[in-house]
């Protein structure tokens, strides 16, 4: 009678989660125990499944106390709805700690923990766990599926690793995945984000059944490394074909149309959204802001962002760097406050674009409040953040400022010490210029092109060509001579320091030229 208790009360869990009803079957559960009733492996599993559904992670927390005091934990299914329920709730610590205290391993576990590091970003992980599961693993047939080979791909696409990128590839059509619609669009993403977009469009050319997604995926791909025509031409290939854009279609033509600072096609994709409906949805809002604010019509891009419902710290974000690129610092603020004014927290592509617009005389001291700003919201350490900061205190002559905020910044990257040392040759400070390029020479080791035409700048000031001379040594060893950006510093070192003859020679070698050259 009592285990006839138990199996009817786990049968209405399991009803009440068939049909959605999360909370009543949690109430179910609470109400089982309240009427003396002990779960059995069943009943956990399904009440764990519950709760890697609802919106309550802490009642899962409770029943694995729960779990852990009936000595469930080593049930394979239970176990595994533990790792599936931590790993939706983005508590990845805990899955793994039951993943790894399992005696044996079912394909959904080892799924759920890849999947649940490959959606928190953790993409080394993922793609660890994908090859330890192929090590430990007899019978891979039954553990690889669809949904771990997309997992990965996307890994390996935030990763930007081609090489793992092209293994899992193989292995989706070691085992048969390759023909899946879901699967080749993860190939196709992946290939995307890694810059490989002749192998992408060969799985999209080679694949028989294309749905929606695989066509956005696609458009995506091509706007995102800077093939704006093509991420066109695929769209209206893709009405031809008969398939009906959604919001995410128009997103994507949308940015390429911002790269392309095309406000004719960017017009023509605003007036498609407003006759299909698309306004409303906050990711095509904000491409309609990127794209009026990158082709420099402010106007419009506040009538798009007026006009959404709905918007997040992005659509802010954008807006805020529509105005700094039209050097309305003034606006830019009003929108930082009214960001605020939301609820929203600021981030780092906030501030970037806030220094920005400040980064002139007139608005060193609103930019100087931001740097508070910052500082007190933790995001000064940031090393974009920390860049701009360099920036913009250079720009509005405070050089002082600016080293300081150098030196605060944690990791300096390559733009960080090129920033300073162009600071230095924008304020008249050659011999600071070269004398921190020589240091960046000592501690980072990985002089760009940027930092060594800001030297050259400086000793260009100089005509001082016995400093010259060493730096271009250093940049034909590091193989920057021929680049535009150094061949013509590198000219108007020589021509400065009164030798034709040297720069005429530098200009012979340019594989490319642009008008400064």
């Amino acid at each position: 009678m009592l285990e006839h208790n138990v199996v009817t009360w786990t049968s209405k869990i399991l009803a009440n989660a068939r049909k959605g009803f999360n909370d009543k079957a949690l109430n179910c559960f609470i109400q089982m125990l309240r009427d003396g009733f002990d779960p059995n492996a069943a009943t956990f599993s399904t009440t764990i499944t519950v709760c890697g559904q609802s919106l309550r992670p802490s009642f899962g927390t409770s029943i694995h106390c729960l779990i852990l005091k009936k000595g469930f934990t080593q049930q394979l299914f239970v176990a595994s709805g533990l790792v599936t329920m931590y790993s939706k709730h983005d508590c990845i610590t805990e899955a793994r700690r039951v993943f790894d205290e399992m005696p044996v391993r079912d394909a959904v576990s080892w799924n759920s923990m890849i999947a649940g590091y490959s959606q928190l970003g953790l993409n080394r992980e993922a793609c660890s766990l994908f090859y330890q599961m192929i090590r430990d693993c007899d019978t891979l047939e039954s553990f690889v599926n669809n949904f771990s080979i997309a997992s990965v791909l996307k890994a390996c696409g935030g990763m930007g690793s081609i090489r793992t990128g092209k293994s899992v590839h193989c292995y989706a059509m070691k085992f048969g995945f390759h023909l899946d619609v879901f699967v080749c669009g993860s190939v196709i993403d992946m290939y995307a984000k890694c810059g490989c977009l002749n192998n992408a469009q060969r799985v999209f050319d080679l694949m028989e059944n294309c749905d929606l997604v695989v066509w956005n995926t696609m458009i995506t791909g091509y706007a995102q490394n800077d093939y704006e025509e093509e991420a066109l031409e695929l769209f209206y290939q893709m009405l031809y074909e008969g398939f009906y854009p959604n919001e995410t279609s128009y997103s994507s033509v949308l940015k390429a149309s911002a790269v392309m600072s095309d406000l004719a096609v960017g017009r023509c994709f605003h007036a498609k959204t407003l006759k299909h409906g698309f306004l409303s949805d906050v990711y095509v809002g904000t491409a309609l802001v990127d794209m009026y604010s990158k082709c420099m019509d402010m106007k419009n891009a506040e009538r798009a962002f007026l006009e959404m419902k709905k918007r997040n710290l992005v659509t802010y974000n954008v807006l805020i760097t529509g105005y700094s690129l039209t050097s309305l610092y003034e606006k830019a603020l009003k929108t930082y406050l009214e960001l605020q004014t939301e609820g929203m927290k600021p981030d780092s592509f906030t501030f970037i674009g806030l220094f920005s617009s400040c980064s002139t005389y007139d608005a060193v001291a609103e930019g100087a409040q931001v740097h508070s700003h910052s500082i007190m919201l933790g995001l000064d350490s940031d090393v974009s953040v920390g860049n701009s900061v360099v920036n913009f205190y250079s720009k509005c002559g405070l050089i002082e400022c600016a080293l300081k905020a150098f030196e605060s910044i944690y990791t300096p990257n390559a733009i960080s010490w090129a920033g300073i040392i162009s600071g230095f040759v924008h304020n008249g400070m050659e011999d600071r210029a070269v004398e921190q390029f020589c240091k960046m020479h000592k501690l980072f080791h990985k002089t760009d092109e940027f930092s060594s035409s800001s030297a050259l700048k400086a000793v260009a000031s100089w005509a001082a060509i016995e400093r010259g001379k060493p730096l271009h040594a250093h940049v034909i060893k590091l193989g920057f001579e021929c680049t535009v950006y150094v061949g013509s510093a590198l000219i108007d070192m020589y021509a400065k320091c009164g030798m034709v003859k040297d720069a005429c020679k530098v200009f012979l070698k340019m594989h490319e030229k642009n008008v400064v050259s």
